[in-house]
């Protein structure tokens, strides 16, 4: 199926397990963990870009993969949504911290570009200013996917602009993009949680 992905930038959301400088050894891919709150603008943002996404994809999808059930339901699986108590694929229990949360990791294969709240770049030297637990806004890349093996929504994380503050939390151990400062310029004088879709949050099942 051709490519159709929404874009959708969340505020003042936690990120945990930040690797965002250096590829990961099995996937070669930079990543972090995104904890939004249940009850944020954030977490309506998510809900209405991941919505928008699914319904934007839905007839092509439907056509080329899903001839006997032309409504595929989305469900949490779909989203890599994780939840506090439940057991992961590897076989470990996901911390209470992710309680209250709507928690699910974001990656690029492709440098993310990360600035501090006032727009100075951060490089893999400064990595140790990043922390689990740490205020961040993110933007993520939407698209939906259907293979033989899986169905579900993909989240290509494009920039993060670090916010500051946030308690710690110990939770075990694209050229196309904008840079986080373009992306997040509006932010760089002061913070704000408004989130970057207007309309009213639809009704979601996670």
């Amino acid at each position: 199926m051709a490519r159709t992905s929404v874009k959708v930038r969340l505020r003042n959301v936690r990120i945990a397990y930040p690797r965002l400088f250096t590829p990961d050894e099995k996937t070669g891919k930079r990543s972090c963990l995104i904890m939004i709150p249940n009850d944020s603008e954030a977490a309506q943002a998510w809900r209405r870009g991941v919505a928008e996404a699914w319904r934007v994809a839905q007839d092509e999808i439907s056509k080329a993969s899903f001839p006997d059930n032309p409504q595929p339901a989305l469900t949490r699986a779909m989203l890599g949504i994780k939840v506090a108590g439940e057991i992961s694929p590897s076989g470990s229990v996901y911390p209470d911290e992710y309680s209250g949360h709507i928690v699910f990791s974001a990656s690029s294969k492709y440098d993310i570009s990360v600035c501090n709240n006032r727009g100075n770049a951060i490089n893999a030297t400064d990595e140790e200013l990043i922390y689990s637990g740490q205020i961040a806004h993110v933007a993520i890349e939407l698209f939906p996917f259907k293979r033989p093996e899986k169905t579900g929504i993909s989240r290509i994380l494009q920039n993060v602009f670090i916010v500051g503050g946030g308690e710690r939390i110990d939770l075990g151990s694209g050229s196309h993009n904008l840079s986080a400062a373009e992306e997040w310029a509006d932010e760089i004088s002061e913070s704000s949680s408004a989130s970057s879709f207007d309309d009213d949050a639809a009704s979601f099942p996670f």
